[in-house]
């Protein structure tokens, strides 16, 4: 074990210094990570609950790593295109990460062809790094990394865009029975609709699981309202970032999910600029994602 992650850390610098030199930019993505790291351990050496520093810098992490993301999108239309191309690369970009690049811009040699996206890209998870080493050396300028965003998604998950979300949704559905739920965020609260009290269990969140808004009896469907203060107050737990956990009873490979993320890419946003009358210079110049 000891030994694979060196090998990992070697391939890490060495890819680090590869697209350094030939992007010629400062990583900008190492330098947010690092410093996440280090505010965190030494956080860890005055707090007494780790738990709480663990989930507030997973959180920090996850929303850094992929705000950042988003800027990546801008960069080409290669990555853009990778991007909405096919679920394996949205999955693969925003959990681990991976190297890819136009089929049509590099040079194929011996590369193993599940490395192939259709007859548009190449993609390269962590796994392949050292094994292609060669070929990303060999077609360094046409390649492109990112790291990650380090969430957690499975494989066979189903991922859509939403072009006006701020956050994401779930929509879990057993492959065999009708039960079903959904989950959606939202600035003050996490509400979820499900239909069936034995396919959905809530760990450390209010009594009853929330506050039931409305209950269908007829469809056997309940719409929960969990508000993110009453988590907080009933944990005792005056922090701003919390943790809510989901049970779904039955196995992974029993259901299908579908989860929608916000698609905020720079590239379709509109510079806007107001000025007014005897003004020389625009008084209001702002965009947002």
């Amino acid at each position: 074990m000891i030994l694979e992650q060196l090998e990992i850390t070697t391939t890490t610098k060495k890819l680090e210094q590869l697209f350094f030199d030939s992007k010629s930019k400062v990583d900008i993505y190492k330098l947010v990570t690092e410093d996440l790291l280090i505010r965190e351990k030494e956080e860890l050496k005055i707090s007494k609950d780790s738990t709480e520093i663990d989930t507030k810098y997973s959180v920090l992490r996850i929303i850094t790593k992929y705000n950042l993301f988003t800027s990546f999108l801008a960069e080409s239309e290669t990555i853009d295109n990778f991007f909405l191309h096919s679920n394996e690369a949205k999955i693969r970009l925003l959990t681990s990460g991976c190297i890819f690049g136009n089929l049509n811009e590099l040079k194929i040699d011996t590369l193993d062809n599940k490395n192939l996206i259709s007859n548009d890209f190449v993609m390269l998870a962590p796994e392949d790094y050292d094994r292609e080493f060669a070929f990303i050396q060999n077609n360094i300028d046409n390649l492109y990394w990112w790291r990650g965003c380090e969430m957690k998604i499975p494989n066979e998950a189903k991922i859509t865009l939403g072009f006006n979300k701020l956050f994401f949704s779930i929509f879990i559905k057993a492959k065999e029975t009708n039960d079903e739920i959904f989950i959606e965020e939202s600035s003050w609260d996490i509400t979820y609709l499900h239909n069936n009290e034995n396919f959905v269990r809530g760990k450390n969140t209010i009594p009853s699981f929330g506050n039931i808004t409305s209950n269908n009896a007829e469809a056997r469907q309940k719409k929960v309202i969990i508000n993110k203060e009453d988590i907080a107050n009933n944990n005792s737990n005056k922090t701003d970032y919390l943790s809510v956990d989901i049970d779904i009873l039955k196995a992974l490979k029993d259901c299908d999910i579908v989860i929608q993320m916000p698609y905020q890419n720079p590239r379709v946003d509109a510079l806007m600029k107001v000025k007014f009358e005897n003004e020389k210079a625009s008084e209001i110049i702002l965009t947002c994602p």
